[in-house]
């Protein structure tokens, strides 16, 4: 029977570890502690060493929604003419790009929380 240690080809003291599992996959544990603790606790429970325990898993965790450039250039264009937009329009410009309302929603906070704060730019490649 194949493990999971031989199938990852990562060593079985590093999968139960979280933070030499972050260390192994070239990445900061602290980037985001949470999904490594997870990653050890599932590896545990594969292994057969813990009891899965659901309610472990029961938080929210924001996703921060990707766009390609050229749905940027568009979500800044519309940005640039109107930084105020009602739902209809949000609901609208959403409809146009495929998009949920909620994703175009928080770009759009997004950018005027930066406005606010004296941080808002337009990134080099869109411009």
């Amino acid at each position: 029977m194949i493990s999971i240690h031989d199938l990852l080809r990562i060593p079985l003291l590093t999968l139960r570890n979280p933070q030499k599992l972050a260390q192994h996959l070239n990445l900061s544990y602290y980037s985001d502690p949470n999904l490594f603790d997870q990653l050890s606790e599932i590896v545990k429970v594969i292994m057969g060493q813990e009891k899965l325990i659901m309610s472990h898993y029961s938080y929210k965790k924001l996703i921060r929604t990707q766009f390609s450039q050229q749905e940027q250039v568009i979500l800044y264009q519309h940005f640039e003419d109107c930084q105020q937009l009602n739902n209809q329009q949000i609901e609208q410009l959403a409809l146009e790009m495929g998009r949920e309302a909620k994703e175009i929603k928080q770009w759009w906070y997004n950018r005027r929380s930066d406005v606010k704060d004296g941080d808002y730019k337009i990134p080099y490649p869109i411009k």
